[in-house]
């Protein structure tokens, strides 16, 4: 028989069989909706039908884990009722459990002790969750370790402008992610300025590191060079022209960035697209081209 030294691990290379046996000695049942693709690397479940108690096994597995390339946890549910409506609703109808602050925050430290340690996470998705500011300080704490996330959302997260301004402290110094998906985080002009100053300091630092391979007759890899390569601002309404043009100065002179989006609501659109060659040169003397197309609609 085997320590539990031993089986904690086996279970970090082993999702289903760790939370199999953890469930088994808190006498639960697995969920059968979390173990649904962890065999293929992938955990991708809405949480608003798990009971409180059913997390513990969840989040235990989770934080130990090395084998998950894809983590995605989904809440669809909305708070649109006043106090006295929701106290009317069906048990199925009320708050999910998991979005209490108690269990955001042991969710988002699970995260982030999976980040730490995990040397395959590369897409992480945390979408419709109530984030409060010490559950961003401990994602943080997560991204800015992980060797290898290249993929980050948190669409319809209502993290505000100082939610963002938090999570871009990570994201500004990253080399490893290459995606961003703000969708419906009610974000404004300030928060677009965040962004256009990650742009602008990445392109700062990749300019640098072109300029110093053009000294050794090098010629620049541009498909891997590090950074953020597309940012999605979907359902930001407030973000309006002002922070628009702050993000499109930035991309007119970041010729690395891939694409940004910008859409909802209604439309003033404000286009962007730039074609051009990159001054650096090689040894030969031969310039590096690179092509960037833009398209950011506008609501006001």
């Amino acid at each position: 028989m085997l320590d539990p030294v031993q089986i904690r691990r086996r279970g970090a290379m082993d999702f289903e069989a760790y939370y199999e046996y953890v469930c088994g000695a808190q006498d639960m049942v697995p969920i059968s909706s979390v173990k649904a693709n962890v065999s293929h690397g992938v955990l991708d479940f809405n949480g608003d039908r798990i009971r409180l108690a059913d997390w513990a096994p969840i989040l235990k597995t989770l934080s130990i884990n090395k084998q998950l390339h894809h983590v995605a946890i989904r809440s669809c549910y909305q708070s649109t009722l006043g106090e006295t409506e929701k106290s009317r609703l069906p048990s199925w109808k009320k708050i999910p459990a998991f979005r209490s602050k108690d269990m955001t925050f042991r969710l988002c430290k699970a995260v982030r002790d999976c980040l730490n340690i995990s040397p395959s996470l590369r897409t992480l998705q945390l979408n419709g969750l109530p984030l409060r500011e010490r559950d961003l300080i401990a994602l943080t704490k997560g991204i800015g370790k992980s060797a290898t996330l290249e993929n980050l959302s948190l669409a319809n997260c209502p993290i505000g402008d100082e939610g963002l301004q938090t999570i871009c402290q990570s994201v500004k110094y990253s080399t490893i992610i290459k995606t961003v998906d703000f969708s419906g985080c009610n974000l404004t002009w300030q928060g677009a300025e965040h962004l256009a100053n990650i742009i602008k300091h990445q392109a700062t630092r990749r300019r640098s590191d072109v300029w110093a391979e053009s000294l050794r007759y090098r010629k620049p890899d541009l498909e891997h060079m590090g950074g953020i390569r597309r940012i999605t601002l979907n359902c930001n309404t407030l973000i309006g022209d002002r922070g628009a043009a702050a993000i499109a100065q930035e991309l007119t002179e970041d010729l690395w960035v891939k694409g940004s989006r910008k859409a909802g609501g209604g439309r003033s659109p404000l286009q962007l697209r730039s074609s051009g060659s990159n001054p650096w040169r090689t040894g030969r003397s031969r310039c590096v081209c690179v092509c960037v197309f833009v398209s950011v609609c506008v609501s006001t």
